[in-house]
């Protein structure tokens, strides 16, 4: 070796172990001076981090109940925050009342312990690392350390492990840092655990690491099982580029059958291989308008968090198709497991649920969107890649400074976001919400109901600018506001009207 590239490889790992110290500046700046925010199922996994913490099993007792609220009382949080743990101690009073009963996501199983129905793996992690954690922060940061570490793992592994070319290394680590993960880096929640496990996944698999990528999305899973449909990658790009091998093939079964274990788990407990299947889907919620929700609402949609990013993928996926004279099938399926994985969210009653920015499924289902696009602008648009990140870079920072990036006290999902409010008070017609949305960020509580029909929205000077009705209301309200039919807009079973 020259001592000109010598020289250049020593600067190149310089610069790469100066980026990382920066992006850990910020991560121990956020831990240290960032609030912690307790919102959607916090309560299972915080409770369920004290069960492995106090005696290693995720089965619900009081002694972890105790441990909760001496946690919380001694952060400074609120009596009503504190009361309703305490509540959990009054629902394991009543120890032997049959499956389903439950109170807030903890069910007695058959064996007369309680489990939460999203699956125990995460708070194992953070109570490993919970000792660690202690030591160097408050108590009530574990969930945030923990988190922390998977996003400086990712970004370790991009810059100083991957195989990847150092134009790559850059993009990667930067893409996955200014991401959606920040909006949920101080969840008490699982969304940048599963988030980490994808991008990695995905980066490994790449490098045809196989079985690598294949824990990553496993594990991914144990939170979000959508993502287990990402294994389907692996054997495509095995199949792709590889002869088949039956040993092989095997060995990669054998370790994709990890995703059993959390069915396992529950079905061994209580009969019933997903308690959140059995609890809060419907099939009959999987739509077309819920799938442009997930991607283009504006008010929790990815377009939120991603506003350039996403529009530049779709367009990469109808150039992939018409300009480019030979696929590549590894980056082609990458885009249609977006879609895939995409489709099992939609069966969720709770569509409009806790969440800070944007949905929480988005930030997962992200990481591939981002993946492909940094994969395919680098592949086919090598002169225009730098002016892509420039764009991309400034918009991202400028949704993260406008949403107030990890610490989004004011986006909250009983509320609409200003740029809702934008769209509603000057140009209504354009969104036109899934119900629930609607009404649970008008009436600011969670439930939809026909009871609740009409459901105005009015500007600042109290003009309705929006009506939202069920469909059995139609001739009532229709009379009352002298509406024009002929400008319904049907979304299952409602009506919205948009004022001009």
């Amino acid at each position: 070796m020259s001592y000109c590239s010598e020289h250049c490889s020593k600067m190149n790992l310089y610069l790469r172990i100066l980026f990382f110290i920066i992006i850990s500046a910020f991560f121990y700046h956020n831990i240290t001076k960032n609030t912690i925010i307790l919102a959607g199922d916090y309560p299972e996994y915080l409770l369920t981090t004290f069960s492995f913490y106090n005696h290693f099993s995720p089965d619900l007792r009081i002694e972890d109940v105790s441990s909760a609220k001496e946690l919380l009382k001694n952060s400074g949080y609120e009596n009503n925050i504190i009361n309703l743990i305490n509540e959990y101690s009054n629902f394991l009073g009543d120890k032997y009342k049959p499956f389903p009963h439950g109170f807030r996501g903890y069910f007695f199983s058959l064996h007369n312990n309680s489990y939460c129905y999203h699956f125990w793996f995460y708070s194992l992690l953070v109570a490993i690392f919970k000792p660690l954690s202690n030591l160097m922060f408050t108590p009530i940061s574990c969930f945030v350390f923990v988190n922390t570490l998977f996003i400086l793992f990712v970004i370790f592994y991009i810059l100083f492990i991957s195989a990847y070319k150092t134009s790559l290394k850059y993009l990667f680590s930067l893409f996955f840092f200014i991401s959606p993960i920040l909006y949920y880096l101080n969840w008490l929640h699982p969304e940048v655990f599963s988030a980490s496990c994808v991008y990695l996944g995905l980066l490994v698999l790449f490098e045809k690491k196989y079985i690598f990528s294949i824990l990553c999305f496993t594990l991914g899973s144990f939170q979000n099982p959508p993502i287990l449909f990402l294994i389907g990658l692996v054997f495509l790009n095995y199949f792709i580029e590889n002869k088949f091998r039956i040993t092989l093939f095997i060995k990669y079964l054998f370790v994709s059958a990890l995703v059993f274990v959390p069915s396992l788990f529950y079905y061994y407990n209580y009969k019933i291989s997903n308690l959140i299947m059995y609890f809060g889907t419907d099939f009959d919620n999987i739509s077309t308008s819920r799938f442009c929700s997930l991607f283009f609402d504006l008010s929790q949609g990815v377009i939120v968090a991603l506003p350039l990013i996403v529009f530049i993928f779709f367009f990469f996926i109808i150039y992939n198709f018409f300009k480019i004279k030979k696929l590549d099938l590894r980056l082609l399926f990458v885009a249609l497991s977006v879609f895939i994985i995409s489709v099992p969210t939609m069966l969720q009653n709770n569509w409009n649920m806790g969440e800070s920015g944007i949905i929480r499924y988005g930030v997962w289902i992200s990481m591939p969107i981002i993946f492909y696009v940094v994969m395919f602008s680098d592949k086919n648009f090598t002169k225009l890649k730098y002016l892509f990140v420039f764009l991309f870079t400034i918009s991202q920072i400028t949704i993260i400074y406008l949403m107030n990036g990890p610490n989004i006290e004011n986006w909250r999902y009983l509320h609409f976001n200003d740029f809702s409010k934008y769209i509603f008070n000057n140009h209504p017609y354009l969104y036109n919400p899934e119900p629930e949305i609607f009404c649970e960020r008008i009436r600011h509580e969670e439930g939809l109901d026909i009871s609740y029909s009409p459901i105005l929205y009015k500007n600042e000077e109290g003009n309705i600018r929006k009506i939202m009705f069920h469909i059995n209301q139609v001739d009532s309200i229709s009379l009352k506001y002298k509406l024009d039919r002929s400008k319904f807009v049907y979304k299952r079973d409602w009506v919205y009207y948009n004022f001009n």
